[in-house]
């Protein structure tokens, strides 16, 4: 999957996920896990990268990967959306570590 060019599916993919988030950021309780901080708290990914449960997403369902959100049906969709969050939670909860720091998992482009 590329994802060097941020596309409408990814876009979808990532707000697809609120629900895992909202729970990471409950069991973290909304501070990061290394500063203790409150403000510009994210949600990191542990055991598995959002980009590889991503494509584990379409692979399990069969579909191939496109990066224009059109050429989805809506039952498409709403089959991708609920396959991705299950994935999520089988991977776990993420940690909650605060803006600053969570560039730094990114900086060398990781």
């Amino acid at each position: 999957m590329n994802t060097k060019n941020l596309t409408s599916t990814y876009n979808f993919l990532r707000d697809a996920i609120a629900p895992w988030k909202q729970e990471s950021k409950k069991a973290g309780g909304n501070k990061c896990s290394l500063t203790n901080t409150k403000s510009g708290v994210q949600v990191h990914h542990l055991k598995k990268s959002f980009i590889d449960i991503a494509e584990e997403t379409f692979i399990e369902l069969g579909i191939e990967y496109s990066s224009d959100i059109r050429k989805y049906t809506p039952e498409q969709l709403e089959t991708i959306r609920k396959k991705c969050i299950e994935l999520h939670f089988k991977y776990g909860l993420g940690v909650l570590v605060c803006e600053r720091l969570h560039r730094g998992f990114y900086r060398d482009g990781k």
